[in-house]
């Protein structure tokens, strides 16, 4: 189904400080999937890939859609009915799960 809308904020919007990165979309990924590798790390604390920095691209050209491609995690801009999937936590959480499971001890 189509992702559902996150926010009304344009998706390339600086909020009037900070360089052309600074979007609503990058900070809330920033913050959610951040949060996502503190949990993972507290319970699996010897797994390499949560101790090593995670590409997030957000903003990408398309919509209602979000994938890992088996080293980033990748959202897009609104658009088609759908909100941002880099401002929707869930959809966050779905896709790094994707990065956990092919990065866990059994691979």
């Amino acid at each position: 189904g189509n992702a559902a809308r996150a926010s009304s904020n344009a998706d390339c919007e600086v909020p009037g400080f900070g360089d052309d990165s600074n979007t609503h979309a990058s900070r809330t990924g920033f913050y959610e999937l951040n949060k996502m590798k503190e949990i993972a790390r507290s319970r699996l604390p010897k797994n390499n890939w949560l101790k090593g920095q995670l590409v997030a691209k957000m903003n990408r050209e398309n919509s209602c859609n979000a994938y890992w491609n088996g080293s980033t995690v990748n959202f897009y801009r609104e658009g088609s009915g759908c909100g941002n999937t880099g401002e929707i936590a869930a959809v966050f959480d779905h896709e790094w799960g994707h990065g956990m499971d092919a990065n866990d001890v059994n691979g």
